[in-house]
């Protein structure tokens, strides 16, 4: 018994010894590969996460961490192409949005690694009662103080610049050449 041949109305049924389509989506009927835009940023989620805990174990050992800003945008990239399915096409700009969202916060648990440290140092052995703030509001005020910022300005620069480096790089690649 023969098997129905496909009519427009129709998708989905066997043609000329092909696999029926899902639905006769367009990327299944050209055969490339469905991009799951939610799972690859889930993905990228990770590898931002892990990238900002070895910035900070590379930064609490007195190393400048700005390479790392590189690796994460670089791994959040390949593991988005990896669990998405397909290169970033649909998700490029929520991709590119999640980058730098992350090296951002990222830079931002630096500082405020590096307020806490201060606030240990400075609080040595005082008794609680004697402090004009905790730790944590010492923390949060510095991370958004300018005059704090600014003295990780050429850090500030070197790690985004990594981070764009690596984006800019790795997108390159995987869009390939623009025509």
């Amino acid at each position: 018994m023969s098997e129905p041949a496909s009519t427009p109305d129709q998708p989905g049924l066997r043609e000329h010894g092909t696999e029926p389509s899902l639905g006769g989506r367009a990327d299944d009927v050209t055969g490339s590969p469905r991009e799951r835009v939610a799972l690859g940023l889930a993905a990228a989620t990770v590898a931002l996460l892990v990238g900002a805990g070895i910035t900070l174990i590379v930064w609490s050992l007195g190393f400048m961490a700005s390479i790392t800003s590189l690796i994460m945008a670089v791994g959040a990239t390949y593991l988005y192409g990896v669990a998405a399915g397909a290169p970033p096409r649909r998700g490029v700009v929520p991709l590119v949005a999640l980058v730098v969202v992350g090296v951002g916060a990222t830079f931002f648990l630096l500082v405020g690694y590096d307020a806490a440290q201060a606030y240990d140092e400075l609080v040595g052995g005082m008794p609680a009662d004697q402090l004009g703030m905790g730790k944590t509001e010492f923390v949060r005020t510095a991370i958004f103080d300018g005059e704090v910022l600014s003295a990780y300005g050429k850090d500030m620069a070197f790690f985004f610049g990594f981070a764009v480096l690596g984006m800019w790089t790795t997108l390159k690649n995987v869009l390939g050449p623009s025509d």
